[in-house]
């Protein structure tokens, strides 16, 4: 954002990053392949059997469209190898034009649907997204943009947004959300249990979410004090466990959960390990995902990372990782 610049080191040794919290193992690029099995293998860990990418498209008038999309890939690349499933979740509202996403969905079809390890429902569509939808809002022209994907998609809106995209939708999704004026920490979560109670049972596909709260940096980032959206107080892991139990108790109206987000820093939703919650989130996780709770195991990850950034020895490092394999694949 613009008032950050991770080049300066800050009195406590951290870098200046554009979030309230800090990566656990600091600032990183998303196509490192040693941040990406770090994460990976934390995922495991956790029980989350993958990841929904929120894909800006080959197309789009954001200007770091071309790295983003490189990023995106090499993730995808290395998601395979450790027996992760993913799928995208579209943003629309970078696109500029309808050619733009027509040209997208392509892109998906040809580079991602083709995989074995896209995300794909009971009957064997492949799932596809879009975060809004936000630019085109019609049934029209979703039927023309989805006119590219080759094969009948599962394609779901946020939630209560079907509607604009008409029969081209499949379902939706819920995700984070709170009014600006709502003074009580949990009057967010009404919103998703109204959803689970009753938009869920009439879509024939719905998603599902869990989140620790939401903190952004938009105000601070931007230094424009009317940026930022809203306030969800992490409640020492309280939001984030009654979400969990809300989403066990409605798991008959989810087809899939979401949990929101794995790295989303500027909003402060992240579960990745932060310095000021350690892997707290990871192991609240396990009560949904069967995951680990070990704390050792996680640190073990951790440790597996600062070997391969500090070239450390190569025998430790493969004991370790045969150790951390052994244990995420049990």
């Amino acid at each position: 954002m613009n008032t950050k610049d991770p080049e300066v080191i800050l009195p406590n040794g951290q870098r200046e990053i554009a979030s309230h919290y800090y990566p656990l193992i600091g600032p990183y690029s998303s196509k490192d392949p040693k941040v990406l099995e770090y994460h990976f293998l934390l995922m495991k860990a956790a029980g989350i059997t993958g990841i929904i990418i929120d894909w800006y498209g080959a197309k789009g008038t954001n200007g770091d469209i071309d790295s983003l999309l490189t990023n995106s890939n090499a993730i995808i690349e290395a998601l395979e190898q450790h027996n992760l499933k993913f799928a995208i979740m579209m943003e629309d509202q970078f696109a500029g034009s309808i050619e733009d996403s027509k040209d997208n969905v392509a892109y998906v079809k040809d580079n991602y649907f083709n995989r074995a390890n896209y995300a794909r429902d009971e009957e064997g569509k492949p799932f596809l997204m879009v975060f809004g939808p936000q630019t085109f809002e019609t049934e029209a022209e979703w039927n023309e943009i989805l006119f590219n994907t080759g094969e009948p998609v599962t394609f779901l809106t946020l939630n209560y947004q079907s509607a604009d995209a008409g029969t081209a939708a499949s379902g939706e999704f819920s995700w984070v959300y709170q009014k600006k004026d709502e003074i009580c920490v949990y009057a967010n979560q009404n919103s998703i249990k109204n959803f689970y109670t009753n938009k869920a049972p009439t879509l024939d596909h719905t998603g599902g979410s869990v989140y620790p709260g939401f903190h952004d940096f938009y105000a601070e980032g931007y230094g424009n004090p009317n940026k930022t959206l809203f306030y969800i107080d992490y409640e020492n892991g309280g939001v984030f466990n009654n979400l969990i139990e809300m989403a066990k108790e409605h798991q008959d109206e989810i087809d899939f959960l979401q949990v929101v987000t794995w790295n989303d820093w500027g909003e402060g939703t992240m579960i990745e390990p932060s310095v000021e919650r350690q892997f707290d989130s990871l192991v609240a996780l396990a009560s949904l995902t069967n995951g680990s709770t070990d704390v050792a195991l996680y640190q073990s990850i951790l440790d597996l990372h600062a070997l391969l950034t500090n070239n450390g020895d190569v025998t430790e490092i493969e004991n370790l990782r045969n150790q951390i394999d052994a244990a995420v694949n049990a």
